[in-house]
């Protein structure tokens, strides 16, 4: 699938591929209760491609992590691990660090700084 047809199959997701990277930025807004089921079929698409070994999920627009999304990246990075793959967050706010804090999940999953220290 080419590069410049992603942005045509997502419309909660940003989505950008730089070899065997790919960067998710979430859309505003999006991950209200109403958005999460949509939000989750695309991340679904995007983390069962071949060519995605490397997911960059960018946080910068999130601002509370829904128990819903805390399993579901533990789900996308198990898959992600299963195939040798690694998925990185970055560019968390203070709200949505504090959450994963607490759940104890910064202690399983990668969180960088911004999006160049997690590419």
């Amino acid at each position: 699938m080419p590069v410049h047809d992603l942005p045509l199959l997502f419309r909660r997701l940003s989505v950008q591929e730089l070899g065997e990277t790919t960067i998710v930025r979430f859309e505003q807004d999006c991950l209200d209760h109403l958005g999460l089921r949509e939000v989750f079929e695309e991340m679904d698409r995007v983390v069962q491609r071949m060519a995605c070994r490397r997911l960059v999920l960018n946080f910068s627009s999130v601002a509370r992590c829904p128990s819903l999304l805390l399993g579901k990246l533990l789900v996308w990075s198990r898959k992600l691990a299963d195939r040798q793959g690694k998925l990185l967050l970055c560019e968390v706010r203070p709200e949505a660090q504090a959450v994963l804090a607490k759940t104890r999940l910064d202690q399983i999953l990668h969180i960088r700084d911004n999006e160049a220290n997690a590419i």
